[in-house]
């Protein structure tokens, strides 16, 4: 790191010097968030955040600036449910799933970014029921579905299983209240 930081204080500038700082930030957090160092971990996806954020402002058209901070996003996200913060979890898996809905929508035929974007409206689906936002978390679940669908085999077979408990226990939920959709625990915003 110490080397990139060198380079990037003689080009301050240059986007690919700072793309690369962002991920390497991005990549220590994560490893950091397995080793379960979470304040480590959250160190560093935050200033991968703070770096790729402003890329993605000057360059908005520059698909590898928004696949790296929809990344940033969703770890950011997972490291967060992991903790238990299911309304903070639940705001950084929109913040990837709007990018990744953003890069599929540009490159639709793109497997990759569609593969992308079933997870996180999968891991969405997962915070918001967490909240107890049953309505925001059958909308993402059904969509996750919907990708999987069409995406047969650029998702596993273990996450489609477990997709599909996770609509069948948000749907039986919803049935549990009725026609009505219970309301969010913790007044938890929907997407």
């Amino acid at each position: 790191m110490a080397a990139l930081d060198k380079l990037l204080a003689a080009a301050p500038r240059d986007r690919l010097l700072r793309g690369d700082q962002g991920m390497t930030h991005l990549w220590l957090g994560t490893l950091l968030g397995q080793q379960k160092d979470f304040s480590g971990a959250r160190t560093e996806i935050a200033a991968a955040l703070d770096i790729l954020k402003p890329l993605v402002s000057e360059d908005p058209t520059n698909p590898d600036w928004s696949s790296y901070l929809s990344a940033a996003h969703y770890e950011f996200g997972d490291l967060l449910l992991t903790q238990q913060d299911f309304a903070g979890a639940a705001d950084e898996f929109a913040a990837s799933q709007q990018l990744r809905q953003d890069l599929s929508n540009r490159q639709p035929q793109s497997t990759l970014y569609r593969s992308a974007l079933f997870y996180a409206d999968f891991r969405l689906g997962l915070a918001r029921h967490e909240q107890g936002d049953l309505a925001a978390a059958l909308a993402a679940f059904t969509r996750a579905e919907e990708l999987a669908t069409q995406l047969k085999e650029g998702i596993s077979a273990g996450e489609v299983i477990r997709l599909e408990q996770a609509l069948k226990q948000t749907r039986d939920e919803v049935a549990d209240h009725g026609s009505a959709v219970p309301p969010p625990a913790g007044g938890a915003k929907t997407q």
